[in-house]
């Protein structure tokens, strides 16, 4: 898939892609796809493919970053057969990883939780091999606004005779709660202090932050996802920088220079805290200003800056289990996931035990 956007949206693209062009691919769930280049099938596409040289073809698609459908090649080629033998694979080697077999069941594996064409991957973030349950309610508070996670790791694996199996395990990460800019904004400046000091219902028309406290803004909202409520759109929009107030923040408009609370004044109606800070977005040679009070946090967003030493205690604490209560976990997970009824698996005949495997094992002295 070449695009100029980011490789988040592949799998996006190509499941509609999918659905558009049923005269190619057929029934989806005989397709596996790695959300980047391979692509594994139960039947031989029928491209019109003329001796080595890929099929490619214009696909006009609108991401949740875009106001308008762009346009985009998509490319495929067939490369060959993989033969599930794993005859060739060691116990416990990770070198097979990157070849046909071990790759094809990691990638088989992910379909069912990260395919939107399959109604049980919208109750999962997929993050690599990792699988997160999106909570219904809040998730566990890891101060700063991120909360966390609990999911499920999935990774392929040759074990004893050959024979392949699945690795799985309880996995956790931290991802922002689901909530608006300025609750995000609040738990920021409270930090990891019991007393709560800012709260949204003790902003007033006047309140301003102070300059150490936009510093640390800037650190920590700098990369977020956000989408605005004063329109109706569904649009992303990643924050490149917070910047002054919408008072005193000006542009020119109609050959006259208004403030960014003037514009949003005479167009969507007042700002309620016009002396808050503006996020940024949009290209540095067309950049947009938002104010904080009319963003919210995008949904299911991992929280991928460095944790503070009191966030990497409380998870430390909160996953930290003994062998039987961590096998429950993980047999809990396996019935949520429902392998067994995934439509991926069944078409590419891959059955899965619901209970882990016994082995023997010996107490070292």
């Amino acid at each position: 898939i070449q695009h100029p956007r980011l490789n988040d949206d592949n799998r996006d693209i190509f499941w509609a892609y999918v659905v558009k062009r049923s005269d190619i691919f057929g029934d989806p769930f005989k397709l596996a796809y790695d959300g980047k280049y391979t692509l594994f099938t139960v039947d031989k596409l029928h491209l019109k493919q003329v001796s080595e040289k890929a099929d490619t073809e214009k696909f006009s698609f609108k991401t949740s970053r875009e106001n308008k459908p762009s346009e985009l090649s998509i490319l495929m080629k067939f490369t060959g057969l993989v033969h599930l033998d794993f005859r060739n694979a060691e116990a416990g080697s990770l070198d097979e990883r990157e070849k046909g077999p071990i790759q094809f069941l990691d990638i088989l594996f992910a379909q069912g939780r990260s395919s939107p064409l399959f109604e049980l991957s919208k109750s999962f973030k997929a993050v690599r091999n990792s699988f997160y349950c999106i909570p219904h309610g809040a998730g566990a508070d890891m101060k700063y606004g991120i909360e966390l996670w609990r999911g499920l790791f999935i990774s392929a694996r040759v074990i004893d005779g050959f024979r392949p199996a699945i690795n799985i395990d309880v996995s956790h990460s931290c991802f922002y709660k689901r909530q608006s800019l300025i609750n995000l904004i609040c738990d920021i400046l409270n930090g990891d202090e019991r007393e709560v000091k800012f709260h949204p219902n003790q902003l007033r028309l006047n309140t301003r932050l102070q300059p150490e406290q936009l510093s640390l803004l800037i650190s920590e909202l700098k990369g977020v996802n956000i989408h605005t409520t004063h329109r109706n759109q569904d649009r992303i929009y990643r924050i490149k920088d917070i910047l002054s107030t919408a008072v005193s923040m000006k542009f020119k408009r109609d050959g006259n220079e208004v403030s960014v609370a003037e514009y949003f004044h005479d167009v969507y109606g007042p700002l309620k805290y016009p002396n808050l800070p503006l996020v940024q977005v949009g290209s540095k040679s067309k950049p947009i200003y938002f104010p904080v009070e009319l963003c919210q946090v995008a949904n299911c967003q991992r929280y991928n800056k460095k944790l503070k030493a009191c966030q990497t205690t409380s998870i430390i604490r909160f996953a930290s289990t003994d062998a039987p209560t961590r096998n429950l976990k993980c047999i809990d997970m396996v019935k949520k996931s429902n392998f067994n009824s995934d439509p991926f698996l069944k078409s590419f005949g891959v059955q899965i035990k619901a209970e882990p495997m016994i082995v023997d094992g010996r107490v070292l002295p």
